[in-house]
């Protein structure tokens, strides 16, 4: 007989940033926003309002939601004579087998408003003010400084407020000359003495960018090449003038960085030292973090906890013991 799987009734939410609508604080700040005439959304949305029939039809549901507050005619039958959004009619741009196993992307939840009668402009989270915002932090300066502490790639190691991006066309280019002359240890005892960003016009497909290098091993000098698969048109500069580029390139460091804040909270109570504990918690701490950085963060922690989940439910699985035949 298969041994019964864990079941769960609610779950208490994550606070900050979430808040219980029906508290005293999510009162206060309805009362707040009504006064203030922000809530006029509210009122043809929690009239349509409707839970999800999956776990992983968040987007399906919110969705069809907001279509039937903006009272669309989807212009066939739901039940009976009734026209009316359901999850189940949301099929046009995702098989709804997949979306139920795996979710749904930002873009399939954009393109199925439209072909269900929506106008619709996405916006998306600017990518190079998150970036900025991540390398603001005192846990970036600290992941930095402890990742390229070793790293003998003189541009690497770079801590000054020049542009990242000088740091990175180093990186690239050592580690390519690591790679040229066989040797795989990540750049390691390569130099570069001087980097250069430009663009080259390739053959029908547009400008391209081109990180030049002079990379220095053993008194060896010799130039390297990197093609960018991404391009900044009319990028063009070198050492100091880096800086200047708006081309912004997520780093090692950068990944590491939101990983670490992504991290839920009680990951760091088993440190035993109270001093390293207290820091260690203050720096991933997100209570002043920048809202935008503080939501894709929030949204980050969402995603592994629900990866988790999954995980946990997939080995409860398979320690199932055989059903007897």
């Amino acid at each position: 007989m298969a041994a019964a799987v864990a079941s769960l009734y609610r779950r208490v939410l994550p606070s900050p940033p979430a808040v219980d609508f029906a508290s005293p604080e999510g009162k206060r700040l309805f009362a707040e926003a009504l006064a203030a005439g922000t809530m006029e959304g509210f009122f043809p949305l929690v009239s349509c309002f409707q839970t999800q029939s999956e776990p992983a039809f968040c987007g399906l549901a919110s969705l069809a939601v907001v279509l039937n507050a903006l009272a669309i005619d989807p212009g066939r039958r739901w039940k009976g004579p009734w026209r009316w959004f359901d999850e189940s009619m949301l099929d046009c741009c995702e098989p709804l087998d997949k979306v139920k196993a795996e979710g749904i992307t930002f873009g399939k939840v954009a393109c199925l408003a439209r072909c269900s009668g929506a106008e619709v402009q996405s916006f998306r989270a600017n990518r190079e003010n998150v970036l900025q915002q991540v390398r603001d932090t005192r846990l970036f300066a600290i992941v930095h400084d402890q990742q390229y502490a070793n790293n003998p790639c003189c541009n690497c190691s770079s801590s000054s407020e020049e542009d990242s991006l000088t740091r990175i066309a180093a990186a690239v280019c050592c580690q390519g000359a690591a790679m040229l002359s066989g040797n795989f240890a990540l750049g390691h005892g390569f130099c570069c003495s001087e980097t250069c960003l430009k663009c080259v016009q390739a053959n029908g497909d547009g400008l391209k960018t081109v990180i030049s290098a002079s990379v220095v091993s053993e008194g060896n000098e010799q130039g390297v090449d990197m093609l960018l698969p991404m391009s900044s048109p009319g990028a063009s500069s070198c050492n100091s003038n880096l800086k200047k580029n708006a081309v912004k390139y997520p780093s090692s460091a950068d990944v590491l960085t939101v990983l670490l804040l992504a991290l839920h909270p009680s990951t760091w109570l088993g440190i035993k030292d109270e001093k390293l504990k207290a820091e260690l918690q203050t720096l991933v701490s997100t209570d002043n973090l920048p809202d935008e950085l503080k939501r894709e963060i929030m949204h980050l922690r969402r995603q592994l906890y629900y990866l988790k989940a999954c995980k946990e439910k997939e080995e409860d699985e398979d320690d199932d013991p055989p059903s007897p035949k």
